[in-house]
């Protein structure tokens, strides 16, 4: 019913011929119409993006801003982005809206009761669940753990607040994604396991 009364008020569109020389123009693909998208994350950071868009079901546009934060802050702070991204998708499966019963908040489930001095004094009640603060703030957190403690496996255990877990398994969690996503970027994980092991 309502077809029939756009159609009396919007005139039916004019089909125009084109010369046989003059080619249409292509609509645009969707990689074209993101490809300013792509020019944030380096090759390997958009493979893993394609690989997290289709495994958690999560727009590939939505996950630039957390990817680009992850590729920042742990260049910034000596980490693999990889494993910034296995915490995320740990701790909230890419939902930057996720909140805990225990009240974290965003990306990397961080809490603001714990963390104010990271988050800052602007920092308001939603602050965390913009994808850039939160990922500076859940890498700051893991950055304070690896100086208290030496070894990422306490830094692992420490941000999930697991110290006392003699079986580590959130870190082993996170390290078994890592695997995965090391695997989505094309790198190869006997050297990605070696550097790992030295560094760890």
């Amino acid at each position: 019913m309502a077809a029939a009364a756009l159609d009396r008020v919007r005139p039916a569109p004019q089909l125009v011929s084109l010369p046989a020389d003059v080619v249409p123009p292509r609509p645009a693909s969707a990689a074209a119409l993101f490809a300013g998208d792509d020019d944030e994350l380096s090759p390997e950071m958009a493979r893993v993006r394609d690989w997290i868009a289709g495994t958690y079901r999560v727009s590939d546009k939505t996950l630039v801003p957390a990817l680009t934060a992850a590729e920042a802050f742990a260049e910034e702070m000596g980490f693999d982005p990889l494993l910034i991204v296995a915490i995320m998708a740990v701790e909230s499966s890419f939902n930057a809206r996720a909140v805990s019963n225990m009240g974290a908040q965003g990306l990397m489930q961080v809490i603001p009761h714990y963390h104010r001095d990271k988050i800052g004094r602007n920092g308001g009640k939603n602050a965390l669940f913009d994808p850039h603060l939160n990922v500076r703030v859940g890498v700051q957190v893991l950055q304070e753990g690896l100086q208290r403690y030496g070894s990422m496996q306490r830094a692992l255990q420490y941000y999930n607040g697991s110290l006392k877990d003699p079986q580590a398994r959130y870190t082993r969690k996170v390290m078994a994604l890592k695997k995965r996503l090391l695997a989505a970027a094309g790198r190869d994980t006997t050297l990605a396991r070696t550097q790992g092991e030295v560094a760890g």
